[in-house]
C-alpha cells in the first residue's frame, strides 16, 4: 500500500463533509475532552507532522537510513490519523486498521534498528501531548484520567509495532542473536523500564525475568579474551550473552547462588571488570552501567579481576570534582608540605593501618617497630588534627587519600566481590 493512502482518503472524507463514525459505548467525559483537544489537530496535522519529522529525523541511526524525509512526513501523517482515531474512540479506516503492525514491518524491511524505531514511537506521543495536553492543558479534575488514555494507547501502539517488526525480522531469516541484540538494544534504550522487552527478551533467553545476572567488562583490546570467556562460561553451564555497549563487548551472565563462586573463579582468569550480582532481568542496564563506572576507575597495571569492593573510593572521588579537591586539601593537606621520603611512608603507614585497624599488624607489614608506627600516626594526628584510630575520622582520611594519592588494590578480587 503506497504511504499516503491514508492522507488521500481522510482529504477525500472532508471534502464530502464525511465525518468519522463514533465507536459505541465511548461517551465518557475523558472522551469528549480528548476530542475537543485532538479533532484540530485530525482536521489538519500539517504543523504537527513538520514538527515531528524534524525531529525524529535527528534521531541516531535514523538520519543515516537512507529513509527520505517525505517519506517520514508521509507516514507520520498516517500516524497521527491513527493513534488521534484510538485516543478519541472514532472508527479506524479499513487502510489504517493495520498501520502499527505495517510500520514495524516496513521499519524492519529498512534496516532501522529496533531501539531507534521505539525512540520513534514515543516522540510520535510526545510531540502530540506537547501540542495538546500541555498546549491546552485540561481542568485538573481530568488531568490523570487523559494521562491515563494517551499513555496506556502509546503503550498498546509500541507493542504492536515491535512485535510485528520482530516477526518481520524472524521472517527474513535474521538470526537468534540479531533479534537478541536487537532486545538488548531496545532494554537498554528503555532502561528496563518496558516491561514487554523484558518479556520477550526473557522468552528468547529461556530464562526467568527474576533471574540473578552478573556484568562483566573487558579492556578493549582484550575483546577477544573476553569472547573465549564467554564460550568457556556457556560450555560449564553458565547462560553468558554477549552485547557491545559503547564500544566495549560486555558479558551478561546468568548466575545462580549456587554458581556465583564458581563464576567469579572464571571472571578472575580474564583482566575485567565485575559488577555485583543483581536480580531481574530488567537491572541489567544499572548492572551494565556499574561495571562501566568500575572499568573507569580501574588502574591501568591492575591485572585479574576488579570489584566494586576495590573501585568504590575511587569512584566516589572522581565524581567529586572541585568539592573533592577542598575536601582532600582540609583533610590531609598539611602532609603535602613533607620531604617527599617522609611522606611516602606516612602514606604508606596510614593505608596499612587503615586496612588492618591495627598497630603490629602494620608494623608487620612494614617491617618495623609498633612504636615507629605509633609515632607516625601521632606525627599526622599533629598535622592535620585527625585522629584514624576514630572511626568517622578513619572514614575522611580514607577517602582523601584516594583523592590525593590513588594506590593499586591488591587481594582476591572475586573473593572481595561476593
Amino acid at each position: 500500500m503506497h504511504i499516503d493512502v491514508c492522507a488521500q482518503s481522510f482529504c477525500r472524507r472532508k471534502a464530502q463533509n464525511v465525518e468519522p463514525t463514533q465507536s459505541p459505548g465511548h461517551t465518557t467525559d475523558t472522551t469528549q475532552a480528548l476530542r475537543a483537544l485532538m479533532m484540530p489537530i485530525l482536521e489538519s496535522p500539517e504543523k504537527l507532522v513538520d514538527v515531528f519529522a524534524q525531529e525524529v529525523y535527528e534521531l541516531k541511526d535514523y538520519e543515516s537510513s537512507g529513509i527520505a524525509l517525505s517519506e517520514f512526513r508521509e507516514v507520520n501523517r498516517r500516524a497521527i490519523e491513527y493513534l488521534i482515531r484510538k485516543l478519541v474512540h472514532f472508527e479506524i479506516p479499513t487502510e489504517l486498521v493495520d498501520f502499527p503492525a505495517q510500520l514495524g514491518r516496513m521499519r524492519a524491511q529498512q534496516g532501522v534498528p529496533l531501539s531507534a524505531l521505539s525512540r520513534a514511537v514515543r516522540l510520535n506521543f510526545s510531540v502530540l501531548w506537547r501540542d495538546t495536553i500541555v498546549a491546552n492543558p485540561p481542568h485538573p479534575d481530568m488531568f490523570v484520567s487523559l494521562t491515563l488514555e494517551f499513555w496506556n494507547t502509546l503503550d498498546r501502539y509500541a507493542e504492536e509495532v515491535q512485535a510485528a517488526y520482530l516477526e518481520e525480522a524472524n521472517s527474513r531469516s535474521r538470526n537468534r542473536d540479531w533479534v537478541r541484540g536487537q532486545l538488548f538494544n531496545l532494554l537498554f534504550t528503555s532502561n528496563g523500564s518496558d516491561r514487554d522487552v523484558v518479556r520477550r527478551l526473557a522468552t528468547l533467553l529461556e530464562l526467568d525475568p527474576g533471574s540473578r545476572f552478573r556484568a562483566v567488562w573487558g579492556l578493549s583490546s582484550l575483546d577477544e579474551r573476553m569472547l573465549d570467556l564467554a564460550q568457556k562460561l556457556n560450555r560449564s553451564g553458565l547462560h553468558t550473552f554477549t552485547h557491545e555497549y559503547e564500544g566495549s563487548t560486555v558479558l551478561v551472565t546468568h548466575v545462580t547462588a549456587e554458581q556465583d563462586a564458581k563464576a567469579l573463579s572464571m571472571f578472575s582468569t580474564v583482566d575485567c571488570s565485575i559488577s555485583p550480582g543483581i536480580t531481574g532481568l530488567a537491572n541489567v542496564p544499572a548492572a551494565v552501567r556499574t561495571v562501566r563506572a568500575i572499568a573507569a576507575v580501574r588502574p591501568s597495571n591492575y591485572s585479574g579481576a576488579f570489584v566494586l569492593a576495590h573501585a568504590w573510593a575511587r569512584m566516589f572521588v572522581t565524581d567529586t570534582g572541585d568539592v573533592g579537591a577542598m575536601f582532600a586539601d582540609e583533610v590531609i593537606g598539611p602532609i603535602a608540605l613533607l620531604p617527599p621520603a617522609e611522606l611516602d611512608l606516612l602514606v604508606r603507614t596510614l593505608r596499612e593501618y587503615l586496612s588492618s585497624g591495627s598497630v603490629t599488624g602494620t608494623a608487620a607489614a612494614l617491617y618495623c617497630h609498633r612504636n615507629t608506627v605509633i609515632n607516625r600516626l601521632n606525627r599526622f594526628t599533629s598535622l592535620t588534627g585527625y585522629d584514624i584510630t576514630v572511626p568517622s575520622q578513619a572514614a575522611a582520611v580514607f577517602l582523601a587519600l584516594e583523592y590525593r594519592f590513588p594506590h593499586v588494590p591488591d587481594g582476591d578480587g572475586a573473593a572481595r566481590a561476593r
